[in-house]
């Protein structure tokens, strides 16, 4: 059963106090190979968005003309 599932405004403040903090520290800590890593991932998910209109057209020829998403 899930308790607060419902009570999204109870918890949305934590997750994103968490996330912030995650971010933060993968920034100052984590090994360089990492960083760079993790950037090119945001930049293809965020080609990915554009070039689909956020995931608004999934036909087959979208993704036929960009394979790579």
């Amino acid at each position: 059963m899930a308790i607060n599932a419902d009570k999204l405004d109870r918890w949305m403040a934590d997750v994103e106090a968490s996330v912030e903090q995650f971010n933060a520290w993968f920034i100052d800590y984590a090994p360089r190979a990492y960083q760079n890593e993790r950037s090119a991932a945001a930049e293809a998910v965020t080609a990915a968005l554009d070039l689909l209109d956020d995931f608004r057209d999934l036909s087959s020829k979208a993704l036929a003309e960009h394979p790579l998403v």
